[in-house]
């Protein structure tokens, strides 16, 4: 059986409104973009049409505003290809106190909604262990639809790094690894040659931010 290449390229978002103002945001209350944010999309659409160094078979966003609004500015780097928007790339979803700031969210909890990360931030929220398991389902079914392909996820700093956790899972020394958050509008890319037995996931860059570096 001939092997062939899989490669999973992760783009965070640009800034975003509730980065910059601070409140919890989930699918329904996710402000987009802040100007930052649309600049540095645009800086990563740049590079990407100047270098050609990504060509995607497909590319996946969140639903969330500030992924979708990354993906369509950044969009005319991969000209034709399709995107689909998919849930599950979204980030950890916070439940009843979305939208709240981190004032109102102490007021009405009693505690910091980062205090306990484990636990879900309020009820209808997602602990920590149900995210990554999301996320790990997720990456897996793209893994799986785009065999030999190379799909884009435009997505989350969450999601991102419940997938490196992940993928870097067969490696002995995953769980020492310390994954620093990604940057904005970063790239994160992942491949895997696949023959007559399943590959291992290899890093090919982690937070790949160059563009944004002037």
């Amino acid at each position: 059986m001939p092997a062939h290449l899989t490669r999973l390229v992760f783009v965070r978002h640009g800034e975003s409104k509730s980065n910059v103002e601070g409140w919890l945001s989930g699918i329904g209350t996710c402000g987009g973009l802040t100007d930052k944010g649309r600049s540095q999309a645009a800086a990563l659409r740049e590079r990407l049409l100047r270098t050609e160094e990504l060509r995607p078979d497909v590319v996946f966003t969140s639903v969330m505003a500030r992924a979708v609004q990354t993906a369509e500015i950044v969009a005319p780097s991969w000209a034709g290809v399709p995107v689909e928007q998919l849930h599950d790339l979204s980030e950890r979803l916070p439940g009843e106190c979305e939208g709240m700031d981190h004032d109102q969210y102490r007021t009405t909890y009693g505690r910091g909604p980062y205090d306990d990360f484990a636990a879900a931030m309020s009820p209808g929220g997602e602990t920590l262990d149900a995210f990554v398991a999301r996320v790990r389902n997720v990456v897996d079914e793209i893994a799986e639809r785009c065999l030999g392909q190379t799909a884009v996820l435009v997505c989350h700093g969450g999601v991102i790094i419940g997938g490196a956790v992940h993928l870097a899972a067969e490696d002995p020394d995953a769980t020492a690894l310390r994954w620093a958050p990604p940057g904005h509008t970063s790239i994160t890319e992942w491949f895997r040659w696949d023959g007559d037995q399943v590959g291992t996931w290899m890093l090919e860059r982690y937070n790949d931010s160059a563009h944004l570096a002037g």
